[in-house]
């Protein structure tokens, strides 16, 4: 698994994110403060989110998606830290 800090405080952070979600297949979740959800699920993420910070985790088998996927993180700005948990 693998764990990406990414922000969502401004609007094309937010379109970027949305981008992402079109564009890369994945498995995985997102956590906003306490609350797990799947990383779609939009209305959801706002209502639990206490702040701007989110843990996107990626449970993915192809590390070419995820190569690509943590670039396109880090060139829109979405990215925070990086971490791999085992």
């Amino acid at each position: 698994m693998t764990t990406y800090e990414i922000h969502l405080d401004t609007v094309q952070n937010f379109s970027d994110y949305i981008y992402m979600l079109e564009h890369f297949s994945f498995r995985g979740m997102i956590r906003a403060g306490k609350c797990y959800m799947e990383p779609g699920d939009l209305i959801s993420l706002f209502e639990c989110a206490l702040g701007d910070t989110f843990l996107l985790q990626i449970n993915c088998g192809d590390r070419d998606e995820l190569d690509a996927l943590e670039e396109y993180l880090r060139q829109t700005g979405l990215l925070l830290e990086y971490r791999c948990i085992a």
